[in-house]
């Protein structure tokens, strides 16, 4: 057959040379062709399979598109709903059809967003978890709408209209009882019902014939608060078939996941000989050689290039595709390899479907990498390539939507969807301004103001201390001057040593503090070192900033203020009256000063490297501090500087080495030795008021207030601030080499833009682009913190700026500038009767006589309302004024002169605040007078002035300002003013103005000068003001919109250039769908043989073609290649067409026959899935071995949805690691669980679709711990929001998991009164008791767990994993880990050898990760006939952990990595045992035996059997240095003391140092082995006695019958199987193997005769966390050779 569809190829192929055909006609050909060669592929194809389904059901499209509207307005939902009637007479595609049409309401590019969100199921989550909630509220099934109110479900109109009238009726009198059910965040609230009265929840779906009738009554009526929770009961839909459409009794089917077939190195044999024996059949192998002259199914291509040279790129295309189904073994070359990349990329872009091709490239590379490698390279491609290369490293990987940088490993579909949703959103409302398209996508194209604020720091007088210029002193002297040294590749963390001050370090620190001394220290270790970094110094005094108006986080009770105006010598005697609270801060602010004095009368005489020496003699002089945790104390010795943590520094310490370090310096610089008593006088004479040391400490604290660097200590790299809250508990010190790391890349970037060069000043290039005039951490970002602006919605008419309410406003201009567009609009809200109010009306008027101001200013009064000001006109009299003032229609350039000074201070001729009304209003008068007004005019004003102050709903409901509160908004985003009179300042104001200015205003506005606005008819309109608001709309869309994406990425910082303005890209970069205005614009920058682009390239041809997104590829491969790029087939599961794809899936065709691979699957971070259907052997797939079978089916399932996050404690912000978390629902609220680790206070947690309580488990936890606060991490997950007053102790909140990126959570936790450094590991939770409901259920982990004992005797109470009394532990509990159905065999024999041994229980953990569908199934059959215990355990790979790739590293990553959090709390300890094990001894003496403390045991590498040591690598090089003498030991059986493990927190030990070396491939060769052996240093090791384990390859035959465990290790020179080496070596192995293989063939029949266990052992419990019951064993299993 194939040979006469060659010969049909090629005779068509003469054919069109014959006729000489057009490009059309041979396109049509070539088509009719493919599909020919196709038909008759599959006849003798191969393939595989591969399906993903969730744990639900099928839900409807109708409620998914509800929920899709919700989420874009409330008036898009609530008309959606609205317009839905019943429409029975449609079926199928028609009702996709009409729901479609509904995104009339929104714009086209969101209609197409709405029908791939459809197609992709993205709202299934959410329709999902509201049908759970309806099952809680009314289970039975038959209920199509109901109301549930006050408890009750009402089922009837009838009913609900007299239950409203009753709740009316009890609101007049009073007796409305306290409502019982409350509105989430989730829920869909009615916009015009009654808040705050009891909530009525309407279940139900639209189309349902009872549900108009209900949410009709509910929208009438005004007494409740009106919630919807669209659900669909089955066979409600009788009325409107388009209700279910969508829906169905068969679980949902998934896209948005990848699955991987990875060629297995088969150095050791793997496969299990059982299973090929029974499943080969006789199939030939099929090859194929390539020449020169080949032909491709049957076309001679290079002869069809030269007959048809137009055609060229078509035919390659043609042509690709058919070798990317080919089966091409051939076998490469090393010359081959090198030029691959260069190969792919021409190739891909000389296409003309080149994204098409850079998907069948990159996922079948093993088939066409033997084509490719015959390609000549164009010289022009290997040119652009270079170039671009030396722009950005090769083989990099980035991706950019609308000039935004996406995580590429990362980001999933779901995910990227939301990302362009939000970019969709925003163009959608600037083009309803009238913005032309143009205008609207270089709006959206607007970087982010840069995360990189810097504050200038320098002043003419020198105040910031230089310890050092690299371009100046001798000591860099010899360092090359040359700035793109910085290019060059180094180690990581090395630096290059440029003689160019490129790295400004600035100190901002109270030299008395622990902090201030641990950075004396660092700065003595940089300079000791020649660290290429200039270091500088602000040495600040507390008490000075205190007088200043400062306040300190570390304060219990500031020092009175009459204390603080004290001379120096009154205040230490003044020190004894205060109380101890307040005494702790005087003590510390004097302590301060004087050590402040003591540094600047050293450096003023001695220079700065002698006032540093003082302070790390003060450091070094004090005690060692007692009691510190051992954990935090190894990561400080870790930290740098290997010292331990100190007691403070006293004020006697600090004089005693400032007396000898004068000395010494003295000596020094005149070579006389001045004596004890002459030091001393010199200290005196420092330490008076007005010397040059008291002046100098003066200056400094001043300075640092003027800049707002008063959050001591501070980090300045170049101007960018770093905080002690970004180092993570680490303290300032600790901060400094990742800051320095950070701004090296950035230097670097701009090094290699050629925008910094040698004769660059570096620090003045910085602070002109992003320096700021001073700091305000309420406004400017700074290290990990977000600015604490609150943006605005002008989207409702009301509040529209252009045409509502807010366009009243009356704006106050600079003088002379009323008909010029301003680009900042700021409103004052604030009462000026207050302090605050008064200070900040007052500073915003005198900004707006300064020069250069670019702000129109509206004052809005917000008066304080006491029980004595009954209405607006008993308000205070200069509220009236100010009011009265601002909206006079005449002189209005006038008036901010007259409020500075009515504002101003009473001594300055301000109105004065203790005269009568009369004489004010006289005062006012006067000032109105000389500032020019119309003294007439603001007497009338004055008089209505109370009558027109801006509405309390303006200021309170819309914009949450509190009456009488004080807030800044500038461009529609609001800052809440704290109280302090000292919080604003004047120069804060203009900072607000420039940051808004510079960071978005200013190019909006001259976006919006460049407009024409031909929409409005009257020319007059179009006036400075109405373009002025615009710029304000405008502006703040842009910064929402730039929020929501920081929030999203977790940094929104925009790049600072696109890829299309640094890269070339005429040879080497795609393009499609480059015509036309979409507002999608996506520039990747991808290697074509990477595993980016098998994921991104389908990613790019959906967005290509379903949302007409504009993309562009710059293809930027690797050069030089040494080996295969990539080693696998891929597939990326995305919806194919418009239509409503019911099985989607992973479809493998043309894969090589006689190969093995192993298949994986690629999900998003939130998917836990595991295999439910499969057949054949997943981690050993040969097709040549499928028999008659032309196909492998898998299904997988999404076993779980995650819920994530960070925890951390309120005030240390330090994680609380060892906290216990649970989540659950109302029936069983601690089902899953699991510890909080100490690194990031990561804590992991499973779910699926619903409404959960996060608790703290009752024990130690809940008696050490509160929560304070909860919050959502991400911006389209805004379920959960809780804060917990500071008198409120709650121990749970609600989280609602409604999506497919699960919820990831900021958990706060307070400590309780008197719990101050109590450790939860070091208190039991027996201590506790169980006073906390739910406290019985030990056990964390049932929801994931299969538990199956011997006896029901053995469990007294409840059943097995029952709720009950906690179940006894077994007496020995081993775990293992297992892939593939040899090693699940290998395993089993493993049990039984346990088992054979011992007369003690057993309990087996099983990492769930990749076990077989056919292993679980038997599992419980298996428990039963053996007596034994078992549970399946499983954790989810954390995406801040570097990952592995490979599935086999991945496995013994899992062996070691989480230990810790694992397994349950209450098991103490556990051994694991390779799969390829066989016990011989009882386990029970390792289970007891005492490890000395250590947390893990392992048995040495034996050394008897010589024949292998050229094999021992620990013998030698690096690991013979490493060790030091210890052993290495071999990871196939060990103990781990968990117990011991956690208090000690050596999994988060092994973490880091797994983190740190995986990130060089060529370390961690043996992972699971490796790295505790590495890392015994820190995690020491207890060696087992060399007996417990015995391997042939290692130990030789001498020692052998000593063996307690036998361990079939690979032999690396016989390279023999596994299963030769068991019949071999172990004498009774096949007697353990005969059982096994019987066991199985019961098992199998019991299961084929649909048989349970028996009736004494539990089914496999599932929660109802997962709100799906255990489904029965499949009585019916077949695997037929059909489609899914």
């Amino acid at each position: 057959a194939i040979r006469l569809g060659d010969h049909y190829g090629c005779a068509r192929a003469r054919s069109v040379r014959r006729r000489s055909m057009g490009v059309a006609r041979v396109l049509l050909v070539t088509a009719v062709l493919l599909n020919a060669v196709s038909v008759i592929s599959a006849a003798e194809a191969k393939s595989v399979n591969v399906a993903l389904r969730a744990k639900w059901k099928a839900t409807p499209l109708l409620l998914e598109a509800a929920e899709f509207f919700a989420d874009e307005s409330k008036p898009a939902f609530w008309q959606f709903i609205d317009q839905t009637a019943p429409a029975a007479a449609l079926q199928g595609d028609d009702c996709r059809a009409r729901i479609l049409s509904a995104g009339g309401m929104v714009s086209q590019d969101m209609t197409r967003m709405l029908n791939l969100s459809l197609s992709m199921r993205k709202y299934s989550p959410k329709v999902e978890m509201l049908r759970t909630l309806a099952e809680e509220v009314q289970p039975e099934a038959s209920a199509c709408c109901w109301v549930h109110l006050e408890g009750t479900n009402i089922m009837s109109v009838e009913e609900l209209s007299l239950r409203l009238e009753d709740v009316k009726a009890n609101a007049e009198t009073g007796k409305q009882p306290s409502p019982t059910t409350q509105a989430e965040m989730f829920d869909h609230v009615y916009p015009s019902s009654h808040e705050g009265g009891p909530v009525a929840v309407l279940y139900g779906s639209p189309g349902v014939a009872c549900f108009q009738a209900f949410h009709q009554a509910l929208a009438a009526q005004r007494v409740v608060t009106y919630a919807l929770r669209p659900v669909l009961r089955p066979n409600c839909a009788a009325d409107d078939a388009c209700a279910a459409f969508g829906a169905g009794d068969f679980a949902l089917p998934l896209s948005g996941f990848g699955v991987k077939m990875d060629i297995k190195n088969m150095e050791y044999k793997a496969q299990d000989d059982q299973e090929i024996k029974a499943e080969k059949e006789s199939i030939a192998a099929q090859d194929g050689a390539e020449g020169e002259e080949q032909d491709v199914r049957g076309f001679l291509f290079k002869r069809l290039s030269e007959r048809h040279p137009t055609l060229q790129a078509e035919l390659e295309t043609f042509r690709d595709h058919l070798l990317s189904n080919a089966n091409q073994e051939t076998t490469l070359k090393v010359w081959d390899l090198k030029d691959l990349g260069l190969q792919a990329a021409q190739r891909i872009a000389s296409s003309s479907d080149p994204l098409r091709l850079l998907q069948d490239v990159s996922q079948n590379f093993p088939s066409l990498a033997s084509s490719l490698s015959r390609m000549q390279i164009n010289g022009s491609v290997r040119e652009e390539i270079s170039y671009n290369q030396k722009q950005v490293p090769a083989g990099a990987s980035q991706l950019y939507l609308n000039g935004a940088p996406l995580d590429v490993d990362n980001t999933d579909t779901f995910a990227l969807l939301d990302r362009i949703r939000l970019d969709v959103r925003m163009a959608d409302y600037l083009q309803s301004l009238h913005l032309p398209p143009a205008t609207v996508k270089e709006m959206m194209s607007m970087k982010e103001p840069s995360r990189r604020i810097r504050v200038d720091y320098r002043d003419e007088a020198g105040t910031v201390r230089w310890l050092n210029n690299l371009e100046k002193d001798a000591t860099y002297r010899k360092w090359d001057p040359d700035v793109r040294q910085l290019l060059k590749p180094r180690y990581s963390g090395r630096m290059a040593y440029v003689r160019k001050n490129l790295f400004n370090a600035v100190f901002v620190m109270d030299a008395a503090s622990d902090s201030g001394l641990a950075v004396s220290d660092m700065l003595g270790h940089f300079l000791q070192n020649s660290v290429p970094v200039r270091l500088g110094a602000l040495v600040v005094s507390r008490l000075e900033l205190r007088r200043l108006g400062v306040s300190f986080s570390d304060d219990v009770e500031a020092p009175p203020s009459e204390f603080m105006a004290e001379e120096e010598e009154e205040m230490d005697m003044a020190m004894a009256e205060l109380s101890d609270t307040t005494k702790a801060s005087a003590e510390a602010d004097n302590l301060s000063h004087k050590i402040a004095k003591m540094f600047y009368a050293i450096e003023l005489e001695f220079g700065m490297s002698k006032a540093v020496e003082f302070l790390q003699a003060c450091s070094e002089s004090r005690p060692q501090s007692a009691n510190m945790d051992p954990f935090f104390m190894m990561q400080m010795m870790q930290g740098g500087f290997g010292k331990m943590p100190q007691e403070k520094l006293d004020l006697k310490t600090a004089k005693e080495q400032w007396r000898k370090v004068y000395i010494r310096a003295h000596k020094d610089k005149t070579g006389n030795k001045l004596s004890k008593k002459e030091a001393i006088e010199e200290l005196k004479l420092a330490m008076a008021a007005g010397s040059p040391a008291d002046n100098a400490t003066k200056q400094a604290s001043h300075f640092a207030y003027s800049k707002g660097l008063t959050g001591i200590p501070l980090l300045l790299v170049n101007g960018e601030i770093y905080t002690e809250e970004d180092s993570y508990g680490q303290g300032i010190e600790g901060i400094v080499q990742p800051a320095i790391g950070k701004e090296v890349q950035y230097i670097s970037k701009l090094v290699g833009m050629d925008k910094i060069d040698d004769d660059t000043d570096v620090e003045e290039y910085v602070m002109s682009v992003s320096g700021y005039p001073r700091f305000n951490e309420l406004m400017l970002p700074h290290g990990r913190s977000q600015p604490q602006f609150k943006e605005l919605s002008f989207t409702e008419g009301h509040f529209d700026p252009i045409h509502g309410a807010v366009s009243k406003f009356q704006y106050i201009h600079p003088e002379g500038s009323q008909d010029e567009v301003k680009p900042v609009s700021m409103w004052v809200v604030a009462d000026p009767a207050r302090a605050l109010g008064r200070q900040l009306m007052h500073q915003a008027a005198t900004r707006l006589t300064e020069p250069g101001c670019q702000a129109r200013v509206a004052f809005l009064v917000n008066p304080e309302q006491s029980a004595e000001q009954a209405t607006s006109a008993d308000a205070p009299l200069i509220t009236q004024l100010v009011h009265a003032a601002t909206v006079l229609p005449t002189r209005r350039q006038k008036l901010a002169r007259f409020l500075v000074r009515l504002l101003g201070p009473d001594s300055e001729g301000g109105l004065p605040t203790d005269a009568d009304e009369d004489t004010q209003v006289k005062v006012a008068m006067e000032i109105a007078k000389e500032e020019g007004l119309q003294v007439e005019a603001l007497h009338e004003a004055l008089a209505t002035a109370s009558a027109t102050f801006p509405p309390a709903s303006l200021l309170g409901k819309w914009m949450g300002v509190e009456a009488g509160k004080t807030a800044l908004v500038t461009n529609g985003r609001l800052l809440h003013c704290p109280n302090g009179s000292a919080a604003f300042k004047k120069e804060d104001v203009a900072l607000a103005e420039l940051l808004e200015a510079r960071g978005r205003s200013g190019k909006v506005a001259e976006l919006v000068a460049r407009v024409e606005f031909t929409h409005l008819e009257d020319p007059d309109a179009l006036s400075a003001e109405f373009l002025s608001s615009l710029v304000m709309v405008a502006s703040l869309q842009v910064a929402q919109h730039q929020s929501q994406v920081a929030k999203e990425q977790g940094s929104g910082q925009s790049s600072e250039e696109t890829l299309s303005s640094f890269l070339r890209g005429n040879h080497s970069s795609v393009a499609v769908n480059s015509e036309g205005d979409s507002v999608i614009d996506i520039q990747v920058l991808v290697d074509p043989l990477s595993a980016a682009a098998q994921k991104m390239a389908p990613l790019l041809l959906l967005l290509a073609e379903r949302l007409d997104a504009h993309v562009r590829v710059y293809l930027n491969p690797r050069r030089d290649l040494s080996d295969l790029p990539l080693k696998n087939f891929y597939r990326y599961v995305l919806p194919s067409g418009d239509t409503h794809d019911l099985s989607p899936a992973a479809k493998f065709t043309r894969l090589p026959s006689n190969q093995v691979m192993t298949s994986a699957m690629d999900v998003p971070n939130a998917w836990l899935v595991e295999a439910v259907e499969a057949v054949y052997d997943l981690d050993n797939i040969k097709l040549e071995d499928l028999g008659d079978a032309s196909t492998l089916y898998a299904v997988y399932e999404l076993e779980a949805l995650l819920v994530t996050g960070h925890c951390s404690e309120l005030r240390a912000r330090t994680p609380p690691r060892g906290v216990q978390l649970t989540l659950g629902s109302r029936a069983a609220p601690h089902a899953t669980g699991t510890i909080v680790m100490s690194n990031l206070g990561y804590f992991q947690l499973q779910a699926t679709a619903g409404l959960f309580t996060l608790s703290l488990k009752p024990g130690s936890s809940t008696k050490v711990y509160s929560i304070a606060s909860a919050r959502s991490l991400r911006e389209t997950d805004n379920s959960l929001v809780a804060e917990a007053a500071e008198d409120d102790e709650p121990v749970e909140t609600q989280v609602a998991v409604m999506d497919f990126g699960g919820a990831i959570l900021r958990l706060q936790l307070r400590r309780r009164k008197e719990m101050e450094g109590v450790d939860v590991l070091e208190l039991p939770d027996s201590e506790v008791g169980t006073e906390l409901p739910g406290s019985v259920d030990k056990s964390l982990w049932k929801s994931m767990s299969s538990l199956f004992a011997g006896k029901a005797e053995d469990k007294p109470g409840a059943a097995p994993g029952g709720l009950g009394h906690p179940k006894k532990e077994a007496a020995i509990n081993i775990f293992s880990v297992a892939s593939g159905h040899l090693y699940e065999r290998l395993l089993k024999i493993m049990i039984v050898s346990v088992l054979r041994h011992t007369d003690k229980s057993v309990k087996f953990w099983f990492i769930k990760n990749y076990l077989s569908p056919a292993f679980k199934e038997s599992m419980p059959y298996m428990a039963k006939e053996y007596n034994f215990e078992y549970e399946m355990v499983t954790y989810k790979w954390p995406s801040w952990l570097n990952k592995q790739t490979e599935k086999q590293r991945i496995i013994w990553a899992y062996k070691i990595l989480f230990l810790d959090v694992l397994f349950p709390l209450d098991l103490k300890k556990v051994i694991f045992v390779d799969a390829d094990q066989i016990v011989r001894t009882d386990m029970y003496e390792l289970m007891t035996m005492d490890l000395k403390g250590r947390a893990l045991a392992y048995t040495p590498f034996c050394e008897n059997n010589k024949d292998m040591d050229g094999y021992r690598f620990w013998k030698q090089g690096f690991w013979k240095d490493h060790l030091r003498g210890r052993p290495y030991h071999i990871s196939a059986l060990y103990v781990v003391d968990l117990a011991k493990l956690r208090r000690s927190a050596s999994g988060d030990q092994l973490r880091v140092v797994y983190d740190n070396l995986s990130r060089d491939p060529n370390s961690l060769a043996n992972l699971d082995q490796d790295l505790p052996n590495y890392a015994q240093h820190q995690v020491p090791i207890f060696s087992l006695p060399q007996e417990w384990l015995w391997c042939e390859s290692w130990c030789g035959n001498s020692t052998k019958s000593k063996a307690r465990t036998i361990d079939l290790c690979n032999n690396p020179e016989t390279k023999e199987s596994k299963l030769g080496m068991a019949r071999r070596i172990v004498a009774e192995w096949p007697e353990y193997d005969e059982d096994i293989r019987k066991l199985t063939e019961r098992t199998a029949a019991k299961i084929a005769a649909g048989k349970q266990p028996t009736e004494a052992i539990a089914s496999p419990e599932k929660s109802s966390v997962l709100n799906e019951p255990e489904p029965a064993i499949d009585t019916k299993h077949k695997h037929d050779d059909v489609e899914l």
